[in-house]
Order: structure tokens, then sequence, then C-alpha cells
């Protein structure tokens, strides 16, 4: 009985590829869905390390958009997964 080796280094880059939603009427892919979360994320994230916590409402509102952003991208995965 053989074993194969695997090669070692860095792991293969999986390619990302599809569309998800981001707003009612507008799909983006994948990439896009990330960098757009990454810049809402950043300034109420920003602002909570600066003033220890606090949050002005205008951030907390973001955060509120990012969470339901990303929880209906994971929910519509879960969906497509289970069909």
């Amino acid at each position: 009985m053989t074993e194969t080796k695997r090669k070692r280094g860095r792991p293969r880059k999986e390619r990302i590829t599809g569309t998800v939603k981001w707003d009612y009427k507008e799909e983006v892919s994948v990439p896009e869905f990330l960098r757009r979360l990454d810049k809402l994320l950043e300034s109420p994230v920003h602002q909570m390390m600066e003033c220890d916590g606090d949050l002005f409402m205008s951030e907390y509102q973001k955060l509120t958009q990012a969470h339901y952003k990303l929880s209906t991208v994971v929910r519509e995965m879960e969906k497509n997964n289970n069909a």
C-alpha cells in the first residue's frame, strides 16, 4: 500500500464565484460584497476603538446595516446548500 504525499506550502486558492444580494435591487460579486462590507464596518469599528466602546448613533446604524447584509447572505447560502 502506498501513501500519496501532500505538497506542503501555501494552501490552494479557491476562486470565489457567484453573486449575492447587496440591496433590494442590486446583486454584486462575492469579492465586491466583501470590499463593501469592509468599507461599511471600518468607520464604526474605528470609532469604537477610539472612544473606548462609545458609539455615535450613525455608526451604530452602519454596524446594524452590515450585520443585516451579512446575515442575509449567510441565510441564502444555507438555503442553497440545503436545497
